[in-house]
């Protein structure tokens, strides 16, 4: 049974602590172990009082002797004594690996066979200047599971990110940061950067959806403040496209607070990548290609909007890769991103998305 197994490794643990004259067997060890009468306490009590004649002294001391001796380990995440007792709260990465495979029916088994087939798993893909919320976090463990899972069955995997770092959301927040706080409410706090920028996108996203609420009431000058919100967006998104030097200083800066978030959660998670691709990286290619293909006939221009024409999909047949003003969407980077991901990693591997792509994220989503 799987706690027995648990137990027993446990009881190894503490014997091996004990001094050689204690007279006890791991058996021994074993048959005292219980679990402790509270939680709080610890998950499992060892008794010292069968100690007390063979090491000569008092049942207290030899559990603080004991505790101490108890270092931290893969099963014990820490030990610690009231009066008599010693007691153990397991460590939970270490005890879920004894018991989770034999509750799964999973015995021990031979490596399976390599495969030759590579195979790409993209996921977490959050947005710099927005917060990383629980959606995030279910894609992360999603992915991460996958990735795993499939190396354990013998596949070479590629986990990857891809950074929602350009695009709307940050032309919204730099918006709010540049044009709405004061030369003092600009200075960031000394943690937590990233989150805060996410703070300043949802303040903006918030007041953009109050002015068209009172816009479409009838309110002119909320009517007047959303167009020249919008306005003022559009213009710093196409600046942001077209490199402007002094605004690109500034989303570099900002960028990176939220990058720097990011990785402090993947190390919290104990989540790695092989590979980190990034918006910035393809937006430019993206846009390269849709002029490439709208010139070659293969995109067809729609009041003033360029993309593809696709009659399976009757509630929305043309699919939009640039909009009118020029500036482009997920789509049009995603264009770019599949070339990219192929010449930097050859033809031979297969990128394919995890369940919970950034469709799904966006649907756990609980801000915006």
């Amino acid at each position: 049974m799987a706690d027995h197994a648990l137990a027993e490794a446990i009881a190894r643990t503490i014997h091996a602590a004990l001094p050689e004259d204690a007279a006890l067997s791991a058996a021994d060890v074993r048959g005292l172990l219980a679990p402790t009468p509270d939680p709080s306490l610890g998950d499992l009590a060892f008794p010292c009082f069968r100690l007390a004649k063979a090491l000569r002294r008092a049942p207290p001391q030899i559990a603080a002797e004991l505790a101490a001796r108890l270092s931290a380990d893969a099963l014990i995440a820490e030990a610690n004594v009231a009066g008599a007792y010693v007691n153990v709260r397991l460590a939970v990465g270490g005890a879920a690996a004894l018991v989770l495979p034999a509750l799964a029916g999973v015995r021990p088994a031979d490596p399976p066979p390599p495969q030759r087939e590579r195979i790409m798993i993209e996921f977490s893909q959050p947005n710099t200047h927005k917060a990383f919320h629980v959606g995030h976090l279910r894609n992360l463990c999603l992915g991460d599971a996958l990735v795993r899972l499939l190396r354990a069955d013998g596949y070479p995997v590629i986990a990857a990110n891809y950074f929602g770092d350009v695009g709307a959301h940050i032309a919204k927040c730099l918006w709010w940061y540049l044009d709405r706080l004061t030369d003092e409410e600009r200075q960031p706090p000394a943690s937590g950067r990233g989150e805060w920028l996410g703070e300043l996108y949802t303040r903006a996203h918030v007041q953009l959806e109050q002015w068209e609420e009172r816009a479409a009431a009838g309110d002119h000058a909320a009517a007047a403040a959303l167009a020249a919100a919008k306005a003022r967006t559009t213009e710093l998104l196409r600046a942001l496209e077209a490199r402007d030097p002094t605004l690109i200083a500034i989303w570099e800066q900002t960028r990176q607070w939220s990058l720097a978030d990011f990785s402090e959660i993947y190390r919290w998670c104990g989540v790695t990548f092989d590979h980190l691709f990034y918006e910035s990286e393809v937006d430019e290619e993206g846009l390269r290609l849709v002029d490439e293909h709208l010139a070659r006939g293969v995109f067809i221009e729609s009041e003033g909007a360029v993309g593809v024409i696709n009659e399976e999909v009757k509630h929305m047949p043309f699919f939009m890769l640039r909009k009118k003003d020029g500036t482009s969407l997920y789509s049009t980077k995603d264009l770019a991103l599949a070339r990219l991901k192929f010449e930097q990693l050859r033809s031979t591997a297969r990128s394919t998305s995890s369940t919970s792509a950034r469709a799904t994220t966006s649907a756990t989503s609980s801000s915006p």
